[in-house]
């Protein structure tokens, strides 16, 4: 199977989304006169673009469960090759906890009145936007920093 995928996995992807693809636009197009002709709150009720949600989603689904099960794969055929790698996956879990633990429940400054506008967010969906905005900064901090420092050790071989 992985032969297969390997060999013929991007081609048949690629088919199978222009054929989702055009079976949408048949689709939508059927109902696309007597959509126009609608009022706005009978467009809001139409179901013509159903498919091409639903079909959109179950791609992705399917992909996010494919992609961690040749990840469980790969890492299972070939553990030592994979340990690296799962060292800085735990490395950016350890990092991505630390910074919701460490980030506060609650807003200040010019952060609030946007808080305000949107209608309130609780504290637990605050500690994880900020730990998730300071998990973000440094590893971009990480990535600039390895790009410059591997950019001067090559400057010198």
């Amino acid at each position: 199977m992985y032969k297969y995928l390997a060999k013929n996995g991007q081609a048949l992807a690629f088919g199978v989304g222009v054929l989702i693809t055009v079976i949408f636009f048949v689709i939508a197009a059927g109902g696309l006169e007597e959509f126009s002709s609608q009022s706005i709150e009978e467009q809001r009720k139409t179901n013509i673009f159903d498919f091409g949600l639903v079909a959109s989603l179950a791609l992705t689904v399917l992909s996010v469960v494919l992609l961690f099960l040749f990840g469980i794969i790969q890492v299972a055929s070939n553990f030592k090759a994979s340990a690296k790698g799962l060292i800085a996956l735990v490395a950016l879990g350890g990092v991505y906890f630390t910074s919701i633990a460490m980030a506060p429940g609650e807003v200040t400054g010019i952060m609030a009145a946007t808080v305000e506008k949107v209608g309130g967010v609780s504290p637990g969906a605050l500690k994880f936007i900020g730990g998730s905005i300071t998990t973000s900064i440094i590893i971009a901090v990480i990535a600039i920093a390895a790009f410059v420092i591997s950019e001067i050790r090559n400057f010198f071989k």
